[in-house]
């Protein structure tokens, strides 16, 4: 009789275990999944940003007396960027913002003034 009562205690420790090595593997790769969705939108937003430098800075080689104060452009699901151009001493910054979900990233740089514009930084 004895026997039957270790047996039932061991497999219970032994199910306990398992459960607890599910729960905590569960857990493992939620938290993974938030990490890589994260990455996911600060990669997209980033690109988004830098749509957004490339296309001011193909416009102004066009017009090089464009300037905007605030231009957004919207990619349908795949997200938007915002723009805005200025003059400052000697330069034209270009602030552009990638804009995903609930998610934004700003990426600036810094264009020649006189024809043909190109990035300084």
């Amino acid at each position: 009789m004895e026997e039957k009562g270790f047996i039932l205690i061991l497999v219970l420790s032994i199910l306990t275990s398992f459960m607890l090595i599910g729960f905590f593997m569960l857990d493992h790769f939620l938290i993974q999944h938030k990490i890589n969705h994260n990455l996911y939108l600060e990669l997209k937003t980033y690109y988004l940003a830098q749509s957004g430098i490339e296309y001011s800075t193909l416009r102004l080689k066009k017009k090089p007396t464009w300037r905007t104060e605030s231009w957004i452009t919207d990619l349908g699901e795949a997200g938007k960027f915002r723009v805005i151009v200025r003059d400052i001493p000697g330069m034209i910054h270009v602030q552009s913002y990638g804009i995903y979900e609930d998610y934004e990233y700003v990426s600036n740089a810094y264009l020649t003034q006189v024809a043909p514009v190109h990035r300084i930084k």
